[in-house]
C-alpha cells in the first residue's frame, strides 16, 4: 500500500516548509512508521556530502540525528556518548585515526558503522571498542541514493543490531544488502573500484596530454565510446583525494594494477608489431571470461544508448498546459498515474505526465498545472526520497494525502513461457516489493531497473525481448498487450 499526496504552489498559501515537514513527521509517527521514542543516530562528518545524505535518510526513517564536524558545537566525543548508532563518515585516510581516538567513549550498547570504501582498517579499529560493529560501504554516491542500490555490509560483531540494519536499509530503504568479510570487501574493491577507475584516470590524463578539441572528440565518437567518455568525465569531475585514497589506501590495489599494466604492455606490443593473432588471443581471453554476460551487457548498453545517449525519436502527444489540471509522474499506466486518475474522479480537468518527480513540482510551481500527484511513502519501503527533497525546497506544499493499494502483476509477451524468463524489468521499488515472489519463481533471472513500471512495459514491447518478464500494473499489462502469469 502506498501513500500519495497532492501538491499546490506555495505562493497560494502562507505555509512554511518547516510546518509541512513537522506535520508529516507527526502523522507518520501516529501511523506507527517510526519508533517512539526515536533512535539517536550520530554522524561524525555529518556535514560532508555522504554524511548529509545519510542524515536526511535517517531523518526520513524517523530517527533523531546528531551531527559533529569541523565547526559544529557538538564534538565527536559528545556525539559518541549520546548516540545509539554512530556512523563515521570522514575521509578514508582519517577514518582509523578518528575511530581510535574515540574508542574509550563508545557505549557498549551502541552500534558503530563506517561509510568508507575500505573495511579491514576501519573495522579493525572499531573492534577495539566494546560496541556492536557493522561496516557499511554504499556502492553509490549522494546523487544516486535510493531503492535498488547496493549497500555492502560487514557484520563482524552485530550483537542485537542485525534486525535493525535489515529493516532500516533493506525493508524500508529498498537497498540490496550484500554481505562480506572486511578482507573479501577490500579484495573486491581492488577490482571493482581500483581496477575500473585506474584506466579512466589514465584516459583523462592521456587526452589532457594530447590536448585534442573535446567537442570534436565527442562529435566523432561512436555512442558506446561517448558513453565511456561520459563515465570517465563523471569520475574526474569529483574530488581527486577520494579516488586517490581508494587507489592508495587499499592494500590489494598495487598487485591488481601491476597485472593491468603488464596486460596493457602486452597489448601495446601487439599493436606496435602489427601482431593481429596476438591481439586476437588477448581479445578472446577477455571474451571467454565474460561469457554469456557479454550478450547481456550488449543488450543493456544498447538500451542505455538508444534511450539516453542517442534517443530514438518517438511521436509524442503535445503537452498542453492546463492551469487547472493535474500533473503527475508518468508515463501513463504507472501506479502514480493511476492514483492521479483515481483522485481526479469526476472532476473535469486534464492529467499531464512528467518524467521525474522534480518535473512535477516544477510544473506546479510554474503554473502549468494547479495540482501535482506524486508518491510520498510506501508501507514496505518507507518514504520516497526525491519527493522529500522537493518538499524541503519549500516552493509547493501538500494539500491532501490519500492511500492507494499497490497490486503488482507479472507479465510477458504473448508467446513467452515462464520457463524462458532470464531478465525481469521494472522500477527498483516494484522489484523490491515483489522480491519474495521473484526469488521463489525466477531464482536465476537478472533484475533490470528502469525509471518506472510503465517504462519497463514500453522497453520490452519495443525490443520484443522473449526472455523478459515485467512487474507492473495489470492495467499497463493489458494496455501494452502482455500476457499475465498466474
Amino acid at each position: 500500500m502506498s501513500h500519495f499526496f497532492e501538491t499546490q504552489s506555495r505562493a497560494d498559501e502562507g505555509v512554511s516548509n518547516t510546518d509541512t515537514v513537522r506535520r508529516f513527521d507527526k502523522a507518520a509517527r501516529k501511523r506507527g512508521h517510526f519508533p517512539n521514542p526515536p533512535l539517536k543516530i550520530g554522524i561524525i562528518g555529518g556535514n560532508g556530502r555522504m554524511g548529509r545524505t545519510f542524515a536526511q535518510f535517517f531523518l526520513q526513517q524517523g530517527a533523531e540525528v546528531l551531527i559533529s564536524d569541523l565547526g559544529t558545537r557538538l564534538s565527536n566525543l559528545q556525539l559518541a556518548r549520546e548516540s545509539d548508532v554512530i556512523v563515521i563518515s570522514v575521509p578514508i585516510d582519517r577514518t582509523v585515526e578518528v575511530i581510535e581516538s574515540l574508542v574509550p567513549f563508545f557505549r557498549p550498547d551502541s552500534l558503530l558503522m563506517d561509510l568508507t570504501s575500505l573495511k579491514e582498517g576501519p573495522v579493525g579499529a572499531m573492534l577495539k571498542s566494546k560496541s556492536a560493529v557493522i561496516g557499511l560501504h554504499p556502492m553509490f554516491n549522494e546523487s544516486t541514493l535510493g531503492p535498488g542500490q547496493t549497500l555492502i555490509t560487514c557484520p563482524v560483531r552485530p550483537k542485537k543490531w542485525s534486525g535493525w540494519v535489515k529493516e532500516t536499509f533493506e525493508t524500508k530503504g529498498g537497498f540490496k544488502l550484500l554481505r562480506m568479510t572486511p578482507r573479501q570487501h577490500d579484495e573486491q574493491m581492488a577490482l571493482v573500484q581500483s581496477l575500473i577507475h585506474f584506466p579512466e584516470i589514465v584516459l583523462g590524463k592521456t587526452l589532457a596530454t594530447l590536448h585534442p578539441d573535446l567537442k570534436q572528440v565527442l562529435d566523432a565518437a561512436s555512442p558506446s565510446s561517448r558513453l565511456k567518455l561520459m563515465v570517465a568525465a563523471r569520475h574526474l569531475v569529483q574530488a581527486p583525494e577520494l579516488y586517490g585514497n581508494i587507489q592508495i589506501q587499499n592494500p590489494h590495489s598495487a598487485t591488481v594494477l601491476e597485472t593491468f599494466v603488464q596486460e596493457a604492455e602486452a597489448l601495446l606490443r601487439c599493436v606496435q608489431q602489427k601482431d593481429l593473432k596476438g591481439f586476437s588471443r588477448i581479445f578472446k581471453a577477455g571474451q571467454r571470461f565474460f561469457g554469456a554476460y557479454g550478450k547481456t551487457a550488449l543488450q543493456q548498453t544498447d538500451r542505455i544508448i538508444t534511450e539516453k545517449i542517442v534517443p530514438i525519436p518517438r511521436r509524442q502527444k503535445p503537452s498542453l498546459v492546463d492551469e487547472n489540471g493535474i500533473v503527475t509522474l508518468g508515463p501513463d499506466w504507472t501506479h502514480t498515474y493511476l492514483a492521479a486518475v483515481e483522485w481526479k474522479a469526476n472532476r473535469k480537468i486534464s492529467i499531464q505526465s512528467r518524467a521525474t518527480i522534480r518535473e512535477v513540482f516544477e510544473a506546479v510551481e510554474k503554473g502549468e498545472a494547479r495540482y501535482g500527484v506524486v508518491p510520498l511513502e510506501n508501507r514496505l519501503h518507507g518514504t520516497v526520497r526525491e519527493t522529500h527533497d522537493c518538499l524541503f525546497d519549500g516552493k509547493v506544499f501538500m494539500v491532501e494525502e490519500f492511500v492507494r493499494p499497490i497490486h503488482h502483476c507479472s507479465a510477458v509477451l504473448p508467446d513467452t513461457k515462464s520457463s524462458q524468463v532470464e531478465r525481469i524489468f521494472s522500477h527498483a521499488q516494484a522489484l523490491n516489493q515483489s522480491s519474495d515472489y521473484l526469488k521463489r519463481n525466477f531464482p536465476k533471472a537478472e533484475w533490470m531497473e528502469l525509471p518506472s513500471t510503465a517504462a519497463a512495459f514500453e522497453h520490452v514491447k519495443r525490443t520484443g525481448d522473449s526472455t523478459a518478464l515485467v512487474v507492473g500494473t495489470e492495467e499497463a499489462a493489458h494496455q501494452f498487450g502482455f500476457k499475465l502469469l498466474k
